[in-house]
């Protein structure tokens, strides 16, 4: 039990304080789009394009980390 604790990796955060501020305001301006509780195909894809302009705000606003998916 001992010899699995020491092997555990040890995780760095996913976001900085300061990527997590900026995402945390970049969402309030969409809270209304994104906490809908409607479920038809035109609230979908209003949400749909809600977290794509978050995204492409989070990553033109945040250079200092590259971030790299798939990769292993």
């Amino acid at each position: 039990m001992v010899l699995k604790m020491a092997n555990k990796r040890v995780r760095v955060p996913n976001f900085s304080s300061e990527e997590e501020t900026l995402l945390v305001s970049l969402v309030e301006d969409y809270k209304n789009i994104i906490e809908c509780k409607k479920t038809g195909n035109s609230t979908w894809q209003e949400k749909k394009l809600a977290w794509e302009a978050i995204e492409n705000k989070f990553n033109s606003q945040n250079n200092k980390s590259i971030r790299r998916y798939g990769t292993n």
